[in-house]
């Protein structure tokens, strides 16, 4: 068994969105990962950091959290602050 490794939230973005350039290659990477046992260490902030970029490329804002429970956004995200009305 290898050593285990970090993978940064972009390659799993990048793997799962054929549409993307690499994305063939990143799936193959994370697939070699997982048929060598290669145990991924990630950091507190991996699954926020996914959810949050697949949100960006959908420009859905209908499904934001604070849209939906009417609550006020408090964020320094100025990519956040330019897409909300």
């Amino acid at each position: 068994m290898e050593s285990s490794v970090t993978v940064d939230a972009s390659v799993f973005i990048n793997a799962f969105n054929p549409e993307e350039d690499g994305s063939d290659q990143s799936m193959a990477f994370l697939a070699q990962l997982e048929n060598n046992g290669v145990p991924l260490i990630q950091p507190t902030l991996f699954f926020p950091e996914v959810v949050a970029s697949i949100a960006r490329k959908q420009a859905d804002t209908e499904t934001a959290v604070a849209l939906r429970f009417g609550t006020e956004l408090v964020t320094l995200d100025r990519e956040q602050l330019e897409r909300l009305p």
